[in-house]
C-alpha cells in the first residue's frame, strides 16, 4: 500500500470511528432524558436548614443552579435564590463557579425554566461524557479502547444521574476527561498549540468545579516544566505561558467579580466553606442518633450559621464563620 492510499484509509478509519462516537453520544442524550422522565418529575417536600419545608422537584445544588438562573435571566443579577424568594433578601452569591449557570440561563432566557426542563438540557452536556471519554482512551490506547471508554461514559450508572439532579457534575466530568486528554496530547507532542488547549480545557473545567483548580499546580506545570526536559527553558516557559493565558482569560474575569463584590477575599466560590461546616460536626461522624458517619449533613450549616445575624448578608462573612467553625 502507498503512501497516498494508507492516508486514505487512515482518514477513512477516523470518519467511522467518529459515526460511532456520535452513535455512542445520541444513545447517551437518550438514556439521560429517559432517567430524568422516568425517575425525576416527581415533587418532593424538604425542609431548609431553618425547618422551613419547601416543595420542589431539584434540590440542594439543583435547586440552586436552576433557581439562580432564572433570576439572572430575569435582571436579578447573580444572587442567592432562597433568600430572596423567601424573605426578600438580595445577597450576591458565589455557591459555585459560573459555568453551569450560565448555560442554564442561556435556556432561561429562551423560555425553558421550570427545574425538569433544567434537568432535559442538562442531559446533553452529561452526555459529552461518551466522546471525551473516547478521546482520552483512543489518545491513552487506540481507537479500539476509546470506542470502549465512550461506552462507559455513556452508560456508567454512576454518572447517568446528574442532569436528573440538575447537577454542574454533568459538565464537570467531560471537561476533567478533555483536560486529561490535553494533557496527555501535550506530554507527546508538546507545542504553544496543545499547551493552549491544556489550558482553555483546564479553565473550563476550574469555571465547572472550583476544585479543578488543583490541576494547574499538580498538572499543567509539572508536565511542561518539569516532564518536558528535552526542550529548552525558553519551549518550556513559552508553553507555560500559552495554557497560563488562555486558562487566565478563561477564569480571572470570575475571580476579579468576586473580589470586587465581597468584602472578605472570594476567588473561585464559596461551596469549600460549605462542604467543610457539613462533613465536620457530631452528626457527620455519627454521634447520637444520626446514622450520617462519613457523610454531610445540611443542618450542620443551620447550626453553626444559628443566632450569627449572618445567614443574609455578605456571603463571604458566613463563609468565613463557617471555615473557622469546621476547624474549631
Amino acid at each position: 500500500m502507498n503512501a497516498d492510499a494508507a492516508r486514505t484509509e487512515a482518514r477513512s478509519l477516523d470518519r467511522r470511528w467518529w459515526v460511532l462516537i456520535g452513535i455512542i453520544t445520541v444513545a447517551a442524550v437518550l438514556i439521560r432524558i429517559y432517567y430524568v422522565l422516568k425517575f425525576r418529575t416527581d415533587v418532593t417536600q424538604n425542609q431548609l436548614a431553618d425547618g422551613t419545608i419547601y416543595e420542589t422537584q431539584a434540590w440542594g445544588d439543583g435547586l440552586v443552579f436552576s433557581k439562580q438562573a432564572n433570576l439572572i435571566a430575569d435582571g436579578d443579577g447573580l444572587i442567592a435564590p432562597l433568600p430572596f424568594e423567601l424573605v426578600g433578601v438580595r445577597q450576591e452569591s458565589a455557591d459555585h463557579p459560573p459555568l453551569y449557570t450560565l448555560y442554564l440561563t442561556f435556556w432561561s432566557l429562551l423560555g425553558v425554566r421550570s427545574e425538569v426542563g433544567h434537568m432535559l438540557v442538562t442531559t446533553p452536556l452529561g452526555a459529552l461524557a461518551a466522546p471525551a471519554f473516547g478521546l482520552l482512551g483512543r489518545r491513552l490506547a487506540g481507537p479500539a479502547v476509546g470506542l470502549v471508554s465512550a461506552l462507559i461514559g455513556a452508560f456508567n450508572p454512576s454518572i447517568i444521574p446528574y442532569p436528573g439532579f440538575v447537577l454542574s457534575e454533568a459538565v464537570t466530568i467531560p471537561l476533567a476527561a478533555l483536560s486529561a486528554h490535553a494533557a496527555y496530547r501535550t506530554y507527546d507532542d508538546p507545542n504553544l498549540k496543545n499547551a493552549a488547549y491544556l489550558g482553555g480545557a483546564t479553565g473550563l473545567a476550574v469555571l465547572a468545579r472550583a476544585e479543578l483548580a488543583m490541576y494547574v499546580p499538580f498538572v499543567i506545570i509539572p508536565l511542561l516544566l518539569v516532564v518536558k526536559r528535552d526542550r529548552s527553558w525558553t519551549q518550556r516557559l513559552s508553553m507555560l505561558a500559552a495554557a497560563g493565558v488562555v486558562c487566565g482569560a478563561l477564569v480571572l474575569p470570575w475571580v476579579g467579580y468576586n473580589l470586587n463584590r465581597f468584602d472578605e477575599p472570594v476567588f473561585m466560590s464559596i461551596g469549600l466553606d460549605y462542604s467543610l461546616v457539613q462533613g465536620n460536626c457530631d452528626e457527620s461522624y455519627g454521634y447520637g442518633d444520626s446514622n450520617l458517619l462519613g457523610s454531610y449533613w445540611l443542618g450542620c450549616m443551620g447550626e453553626a450559621l444559628e443566632g450569627t445575624g449572618l445567614a443574609h448578608v455578605d456571603q463571604s462573612y458566613g463563609a468565613a464563620h463557617l471555615r473557622e467553625t469546621a476547624f474549631d
